[in-house]
């Protein structure tokens, strides 16, 4: 009798590999760009690039007060962008895709994003008065479009800040650890385990870190399924003259595996030798 063993070895690019295991946890690997759009195009509904669902939640135009288009920045020649003054506005959502349609353990969310200066609370023209103080970002939301972590600047604050469920991250101190630029900057937001996150700010070409990494503990963070782009403005009463934000404009939306994370869920998923035992 003869006993014969035989192994067969099950072979995908690590590309395949990724996409397998990232679409298992979580959603559609997707990407888009600004260059997608022109101005008329970046309108609830439209859905360029791919594994997004279509623009949601475009603040309407409001002459004077809020608009959406598309700008050059310093981040792209062409950039979503929003404006907004005299306490309004103006915001874009964009819904992930897939099933489940939820940010999974081990993906991120990338963008791009450009700010000039924000209003802070005080006196600006015509001795009008602002109530509160700007701020621009980003929003991470639930289906239910409650905000699960943030990114944002306010108006006469020093540093970017972090809101995760709801608390700024570090208020006390340092808050980001990034202070206002100009010239732009890249953002990560990764799930890294289901209660766990990690966020890597960098320059707005993605090469040069900025800080250290943000790591904490978030609850309902499987939940996320949204973001939410936004130029927010204080309100300073009448009159035609008076305080607003700059621009803010965004580029290249992306959901991307985290490479170390899925390698880990690769190996952990069962990708394994098979062995035939035959008797002869």
């Amino acid at each position: 009798m003869k006993i014969s063993t035989h192994t067969v070895v099950i072979t995908m690019s690590v590309a395949s590999l990724f996409t397998v295991a990232s679409s298992s946890f979580g959603a559609a690997l997707a990407t888009d760009t600004a260059s997608n759009y022109n101005t008329a195009e970046f309108r609830a509904g439209n859905n360029q690039g791919t594994g997004f669902s279509g623009w949601t939640a475009i603040s309407s135009e409001a002459s004077g007060f809020r608009s959406n288009f598309i700008g050059s920045s310093d981040v792209g020649t062409s950039s979503w962008g929003f404006f907004a003054n005299k306490g309004n506005t103006a915001q874009a959502t964009r819904p992930l895709s897939g099933s489940p349609s939820t940010l999974g353990v081990g993906q991120g969310i990338r963008i791009q994003m450009d700010n000039g200066g924000v209003t802070a609370n005080g006196n600006f023209l015509n001795g009008q008065t602002a109530s509160g103080n700007g701020v621009v970002g980003l929003s991470l939301q639930n289906s239910s479009s409650s905000n699960i972590a943030e990114f944002y600047f306010v108006g006469g604050r020093t540093n970017y800040d972090l809101n995760i469920n709801g608390t700024e991250v570090n208020s006390g101190g340092t808050r980001s650890g990034v202070a206002f630029r100009s010239t732009g900057l890249s953002l990560q937001f990764t799930l890294t385990t289901a209660t766990t996150y990690l966020v890597r700010i960098f320059d707005a070409l993605g090469t040069t870190p900025l800080g250290s990494d943000l790591i904490g503990s978030i609850t309902n963070g499987t939940t996320i399924d949204r973001i939410r782009l936004f130029n927010s403005s204080p309100d300073y009463g009448s009159g035609d003259a008076g305080p607003r934000n700059d621009n803010v404009l965004f580029n290249n939306l992306q959901v991307v595996p985290e490479p170390s994370i899925i390698a880990a869920a690769i190996i952990g998923s069962g990708i394994m030798l098979r062995r035939r035992r035959e008797i002869a």
